[in-house]
């Protein structure tokens, strides 16, 4: 079994909340839901270093291994990578990048053919995603300027990541986790990295912003922050087919 600690301290954390192996991961945690088959996300609370409460979630993993890779993971160059290591690599070239994204903690995985896999996260500091701001109606009680503000913050963490040369699948609303920060401006944090890869065509960062646009619609976000939101990645397009 691979095991991948982000630190000792962890390591010793998470040894003493029996989180140190793929048995006890898969059997921990009071909720779960599934995404798609093979995979489910569970959290649980426990106490940090300092005895204050703690969120982890732990994203699990198993089944088959693809024999065959898809034409997506060849291009993408992520071909025969468990999706619980996408996640962790996703993750560590978000945040080499200067972006924040949830805290990797630990990497489990055993099976060469039938395989078990895991990653545990720490629960971003913020306390929803952008989707979410619009459902529970913060969104519509924002200022305008904040909302354009966000707007701006979340285009430009996209054009960051594109700008490495990277492109991110994941793009969506549902991913970006907003906070007000106390110098009046909006800190973001990403979720679910494993569609984070070597972009090496236009192509690629174009869909990302296609399927930003599409999520933004599915929030139901007006219209008035939809032309905004199209306009502004126009731009941010046509400088990257320049510099291309």
């Amino acid at each position: 079994m691979k095991s991948v600690f982000q630190s000792e301290a962890i390591k010793s954390l998470l040894t003493k909340n029996r989180l140190a192996d793929l048995d006890s991961i898969f059997s921990a945690g009071d909720t779960s839901y599934d995404r798609h088959k093979g995979r489910c996300v569970k959290s649980i609370e426990i106490e940090d270093e300092t005895g204050h409460p703690c969120k982890l979630f732990l994203k699990l993993f198993w089944g088959r291994r693809r024999l065959w890779p898809r034409m997506t993971d060849l291009k993408s160059g992520q071909v025969f990578q468990p999706l619980a290591d996408r996640e962790w690599n996703g993750l560590k070239t978000i945040t080499d990048l200067g972006i924040n994204a949830a805290e990797r903690m630990a990497l489990f995985s055993e099976g060469k053919y039938i395989h078990r896999s895991a990653i545990i996260l720490k629960e971003v500091p913020a306390p929803c995603s952008f989707h979410e701001l619009v459902a529970n109606g913060t969104w519509s009680e924002l200022p305008r300027f904040q909302k354009s503000l966000l707007i701006d913050k979340m285009l430009e963490t996209i054009q960051t990541i594109h700008s490495a040369g990277f492109a991110w699948r994941g793009a969506s609303s549902k991913h970006f986790y907003p906070v007000w920060n106390e110098k009046n401006f909006w800190d973001v944090w990403l979720i679910d990295c494993e569609g984070v890869h070597k972009g090496r065509k236009l192509k690629s960062y174009q869909k990302n912003y296609d399927n930003f646009f599409k999520s933004m619609q599915s929030s139901q976000v007006e219209e008035e922050i939809l032309k905004e939101l199209q306009f502004k990645a126009n731009y941010l397009q046509s400088n990257l087919t320049k510099a291309a």
